[in-house]
């Protein structure tokens, strides 16, 4: 299990490092489409094929999209929306709703799944919530025209 958190802490290291780079090639709202897709993907080969080393390996490197490229995105979001002095604001707001609210969700509604009906069933829920999540991202651009 160590080695597979490695592999994520590697990948998404690497994503900040070159950030910079990588975030203006298309606007944060796009950015945060393909996290969620990716998620959505990452999610669903883990519940499916959590059995293969080989697949959770690939599912870890998907880590650089689904956690550092939606993180860089949602800052150059909040940056845009919360200007100045509001910035901070932005920032609580995205910490307790992006990681509070839904950690404590995703943890007690995961142990739960997992208690009832096996840990592929935890990442199956946690697919249809990226879904959720690209569904939300994709009306989002529409709205913000981008």
């Amino acid at each position: 299990m160590g080695a597979l958190w490695a592999v994520s802490v590697v990948v998404e290291i690497v994503f900040f490092w070159f950030q910079g780079r990588w975030l203006p090639l298309m606007s944060a709202h796009r950015w945060l489409e393909l996290a969620a897709a990716v998620a959505v993907l990452r999610f669903a080969a883990t519940a499916a094929f959590g059995q293969y080393p080989v697949v959770l390996v690939a599912a870890q490197a998907l880590h650089a999209l689904t956690f550092a490229a939606q993180h860089g995105a949602c800052i150059l979001l909040i940056n845009r929306y919360f200007p100045g002095r509001l910035r901070g604001r932005g920032q609580a707001l995205y910490t307790t709703l992006g990681y509070g609210l839904s950690g404590v969700l995703g943890g007690v509604g995961g142990g739960w799944l997992s208690s009832r009906f096996g840990f592929a069933t935890v990442f199956w829920a946690a697919a249809g919530a990226a879904a959720l999540g690209w569904l939300g991202a994709v009306r989002t651009t529409r709205l913000a025209g981008r």
